[in-house]
């Protein structure tokens, strides 16, 4: 009877033994994971994307300056960002546009001129407006997304976006 109640004693703790070894396992996994994904943003979140109005403009006669619509994408890292592309909603009828930026080198931001029809455009109208989602191939060759509000996420992949199926557009590029 002594021996049964020693080997059930036995038994339960080898069982809580082994539970509590697979929890400290799973947490570990996990702080690897989170880890690992923050080393993957490290460099992700130094690049980002804004609207604004062009540093130049045409000057007119009675001293205003006529600027045009630009979205800016910068790389704060010191290594490139590939294939790095904006999207932004049409301004009439709100479909989405898609401009190709390119490769961003280190270090650098590069200047994308945005054509908005005039009727667009009203008094109060700013470049904000245009909302830009940017998504970018680090060196690792992991794709990113920072949508209109900043947030950056890894890229769920080609098609994920819903750009096509909104009846999307392929803009030509402007540089400044």
């Amino acid at each position: 009877m002594v021996e049964t109640s020693l080997n059930a004693v036995t038994a339960s703790s080898a069982v809580v033994a082994v539970l509590i070894s697979l929890y400290v396992l799973r947490v570990q996994l996990g702080e690897q994971r989170e880890s690992r994904e923050g080393r993957e943003r490290e460099d992700a979140i130094r690049v980002s994307c804004w609207a604004d109005w062009s540093s130049e403009g045409v000057h007119l006669l009675s001293g205003a300056v006529l600027r045009e619509p630009v979205v800016h994408v910068s790389n704060r890292t010191s290594e490139p960002v590939f294939g790095a592309f904006f999207d932004y909603r049409d301004q009439l009828d709100g479909h989405p546009v898609r401009v190709d930026v390119g490769t961003v080198p280190p270090e650098a931001t590069r200047t994308v001129a945005v054509r908005i029809p005039s009727a667009a455009m009203g008094e109060q109208w700013e470049p904000a407006q245009l909302l830009p989602t940017l998504y970018f191939r680090d060196t690792s060759n992991r794709w990113w997304h920072r949508n209109t509000i900043g947030r950056l996420e890894r890229d769920r992949g080609p098609a994920s976006d819903d750009f096509f199926a909104s009846g999307g557009t392929f803009a030509p590029v402007m540089d400044l």
